[in-house]
């Protein structure tokens, strides 16, 4: 029956345009759907694991690609753990560290 309800709502989620797909994924947040479809990813059921898998990454994955040029060596621009090598020395101390 999970089986059913999941392949149901990959199916609305496929068939709708653009404009229904934002209002139709934020209907299944808010009712907690999302939460529900993430928890049904450790189902023993490989076919119920694949579809709420299929789902979350086709709708509702929000990572960072590759490529994406904001991101440097793993971290966003903007981290406050992304350092910027190009700046040491731009303001004409030759990159020298004082103390």
């Amino acid at each position: 029956m999970v089986q059913v309800v999941l392949d149901g709502i990959h199916n609305i989620l496929k068939m709708s345009s653009a404009e229904e797909l934002q209002r139709v994924c934020i209907m299944i947040e808010e009712c907690g759907g999302l939460d529900k479809i993430e928890s049904l990813q450790n189902h023993e059921n490989l076919e119920v694991y694949k579809i709420a898998y299929d789902i979350i990454e086709g709708y509702f994955s929000d990572e960072v690609e590759e490529d994406d040029p904001n991101q440097i060596g793993g971290a966003r621009a903007g981290d406050p753990f992304n350092f910027d090598v190009n700046t040491a020395g731009m303001d004409g101390s030759g990159g020298n560290f004082q103390f």
